[in-house]
């Protein structure tokens, strides 16, 4: 949770904290999130189950807050399975709203900047722009030589 706080702070705090790990591109934080807010949630659920047992007597609420801590993880395991599966085969837009051409011109202009270190020999983005005859596949890669 300490960590997931950390990287919305670092981005200006522009959305909320859940936003944020919904959004954002990390799957380590996405995970980790995830699994601390099942840990806190899986201890109220048999807490409430073993108080239930308490006052009844019956086996029953201890027995669903069981299986209700089961189902829990087995909804969060599906949800990050599912979301990162989405960001390897290239189902999410990781940067915002933007068209593949916007992007691109936004991309030449990155490319554009890194050019001008006098450390960098070239760099090429591998987006395509829409008057550009460079082939598109898959997200934007970043090749540069430095100069030793």
């Amino acid at each position: 949770m300490a960590e997931a706080a950390h990287s919305w702070a670092e981005t200006g705090n522009q959305r909320d904290l859940i936003e944020h790990v919904v959004a954002t591109s990390d799957p380590e934080l996405r995970a980790v999130f995830a699994e601390d807010s099942a840990a806190l949630i899986g201890l109220v659920i048999p807490a409430a189950g073993l108080a239930a047992h308490q006052l009844t007597g019956s086996s029953v609420p201890d027995a669903a807050g069981s299986i209700l801590v089961g189902m829990l993880l087995a909804v969060i395991a599906v949800v990050l399975i599912n979301r990162n599966r989405r960001f390897l085969v290239g189902d999410v837009d990781l940067t915002g709203d933007d068209t593949e051409s916007h992007l691109a011109v936004r991309l030449r202009a990155v490319e554009a900047k890194i050019c001008t270190s006098p450390l960098v020999v070239g760099a090429v983005l591998s987006l395509s722009a829409p008057e550009s005859r460079r082939s598109a596949h898959g997200p934007a890669n970043m090749t540069a030589r430095a100069v030793s």
